[in-house]
């Protein structure tokens, strides 16, 4: 019988109060490493805009920018998982672009939510 129901309930206690010891890492410390100004080079060989270039800022998790289409809004997580979109020049269509982030660079993919174009890009921060 494992000493019953007072003893479980003592061990989950016990459980408990060591996890409470360790401080919780804040989110925000985990996303801002990839805080700063980066640099989105990117090519398609089916969308009207073949490639080019664009500056995009991650501050805390959240990605924003604006080009001549209209505002880049997005997100970044802790592991570098990032995504954002934003209005297609030609028709206002939403672009989606998903990649990586590892330290200072990243890449990627991009596709129109139509599917009618999609290419790729690299990014640099600084």
């Amino acid at each position: 019988m494992n000493g019953g129901p007072k003893r479980r309930l003592a061990t989950s206690a016990v459980i408990v109060c060591a996890l409470a010891a360790f401080p919780a890492w804040p989110a925000s410390a985990q996303v801002g490493q990839f805080d700063g100004v980066w640099t989105v080079r990117h090519s398609s060989a089916t969308c009207s805009d073949k490639g080019g270039s664009f500056r995009l800022t991650i501050d805390k998790g959240s990605v924003r920018g604006r080009i001549a289409a209209g505002t880049i809004s997005g997100t970044v997580s802790a592991s570098g998982a990032v995504r954002w979109t934003h209005p297609a020049r030609s028709d206002a269509a939403p672009v989606i672009w998903e990649g990586r982030l590892h330290g200072n660079t990243g890449a990627g993919s991009y596709e129109r939510q139509d599917g009618k174009c999609r290419g790729t890009f690299a990014l640099q921060r600084g």
